[in-house]
């Protein structure tokens, strides 16, 4: 885990937050965050830097697929001011971000199961900057509406008015992949949690890396979770690529402002 304090600065018509973190490595750092958040509305000052170089990744091979899902997303955007995160192997079946209680970023457990874990991977990476980077540090962006536009065409999918309309079932009958038709009961709870903002803009934002990266890993990850039967027949929690594309523009419109878009 990263262990940090801050401290708030007062300069001239500005509030700013220095972060001291100690690293896995025990070097201290340093980093200067602005407290204030702009809108997706309103254009920011460029920062080219990638996102690999504030996340640390074990050097062990088992950790190759997170350094691989990072060099997609460093194809596609840089990421602003983030501090420094730590990638640890986690306990769960799937991954996760892990903030702290006064909203610092802790740290990103990821699951060795394979799968879709680097599709995974950037889901969290989507967690990361809705929670550090896209609006005030420590609060979700998508959830505080500094995310307005993208956040209500995300809202207006037809896969999320899918889901909406599976909320309102107790029980399904759908085909699976051999044409059999099953009944499934519909969890009430997984569907309110899927409809999350910050989990509807997480999953959203590792289709964007999948699709504006092209890297064939994720493509085909994505591929295998919208051809599931459990994560798109019955949950949609992704999008068809003509439901995605306004979805995908208006995530070049915000990292365009930012002065993030490669």
């Amino acid at each position: 885990m990263i262990a940090s304090r801050n401290k708030v600065y007062h300069s001239i018509g500005t509030r700013v937050r220095v972060y001291y973190s100690r690293t896995f490595r025990g070097n201290i750092i340093a980093i200067v965050r602005g407290m204030g958040a702009m809108s997706d509305e309103e254009p920011t000052n460029s920062d080219l830097t990638p996102i690999s170089s504030h996340i640390e990744v074990p050097a062990a091979p088992l950790f190759d697929f997170v350094r691989e899902a990072l060099a997609a997303v460093d194809v596609v955007h840089s990421d602003g001011a983030l501090p420094f995160i730590p990638v640890v192997r986690g306990s769960r079946m799937i991954g996760r971000y892990v903030p702290t209680r006064e909203g610092d970023a802790s740290r990103i457990e990821v699951a060795m199961t394979p799968g879709r874990r680097r599709l995974s991977f950037v889901h969290e990476i989507g967690h990361v900057l809705d929670h550090q980077a896209l609006g005030t540090p420590g609060a979700y962006a998508s959830e505080s509406g500094r995310l307005r536009r993208l956040m209500q065409t995300i809202d207006r999918s037809a896969a999320l008015a899918s889901l909406r309309e599976r909320g309102r079932h107790k029980q399904i009958t759908t085909q699976d992949r051999r044409g059999n038709m099953i009944r499934f009961r519909i969890d009430a709870h997984d569907v309110a949690y899927l409809l999350e903002p910050r989990e509807c803009f997480a999953r959203a934002y590792a289709q964007y890396i999948a699709v504006r990266s092209g890297d064939s890993s994720l493509l085909a990850q994505l591929d295998d979770k919208r051809g599931d039967l459990l994560t798109q027949a019955i949950y949609y929690e992704q999008w068809t690529d003509a439901d995605f594309t306004p979805i995908a523009d208006d995530f070049d419109r915000l990292l365009r402002r930012k002065g993030w878009l490669r």
